[in-house]
């Protein structure tokens, strides 16, 4: 019987210090996943701290993209109007050349470009040289009519002479 108590004890001893070698395993296991855990916590914050910075970034560059286009399209509207003004200040100046002239078959076209450029000009009358330029074609319109008529009443004039100072 003592051999058995022994036995018994020994068994005791073997398990209390088995529970205790598991206890401290159980511990270091637990410490090992608290750091682990707390390692994956730094690590998702870490990512969600470059994924803000990402976002950030993107709307930063999306926002330049944004004023680049406005900044081209308002330069391809100025560059636009800028050739429509060359175009319109050019046409102006044949014009009064052709009217000059008299030749009516070379005004007639441009005349008909030049009133449609100046169309596009129509928002900007406020501005003082198109303004000018917009009465000096109104000017050279009205002395075109006038000249046209000067021209008609001539020939007309010349073809009654005709038929009247003609002998009979």
């Amino acid at each position: 019987m003592n051999s058995k108590i022994r036995q018994l004890d020994n068994d005791i001893r073997h398990l209390i210090k088995e529970q205790t070698m598991a206890a401290e395993e159980g511990r270091e296991a637990l410490e090992n996943s608290k750091q682990s855990i707390a390692t994956l916590f730094n690590k998702i914050k870490e990512i969600r701290d470059k994924a803000e910075q990402s976002e950030t970034t993107v709307k930063e560059i999306t926002s330049d993209i944004k004023q680049l286009d406005h900044a081209k399209k308002n330069l391809t509207s100025s560059i636009t109007t800028l050739n429509h003004l060359h175009m319109l200040v050019g046409g102006v100046d044949s014009l009064a050349t052709l009217i000059k002239h008299r030749k009516y078959d070379e005004a007639a076209p441009l005349l008909q470009g030049v009133m449609y450029v100046m169309h596009h000009f129509t928002p900007y009358h406020q501005i003082p040289q198109i303004k000018d330029l917009s009465d000096k074609l109104d000017k050279l319109l009205r002395d075109l009519a006038a000249q046209i008529r000067g021209d008609f009443e001539e020939a007309h004039s010349l073809y009654e002479c005709k038929l009247n100072c003609q002998p009979h």
